[in-house]
């Protein structure tokens, strides 16, 4: 289904929980995933 999958993380508690769900689907469909790390820089 997927092919690849795109994460945003920034070291929260909230990211972490989404690359681990991102991270479970990219191993089910064997789909890329890429984290990408987002940086606040006013």
């Amino acid at each position: 289904m997927y092919k690849h999958i795109l994460v945003a993380i920034d070291g929260s508690e909230t990211s972490e929980h989404a690359f681990d769900t991102a991270l479970q689907l990219a191993k089910e469909n064997g789909a890329q995933l890429q984290p990408l790390y987002v940086v606040d820089n006013p």
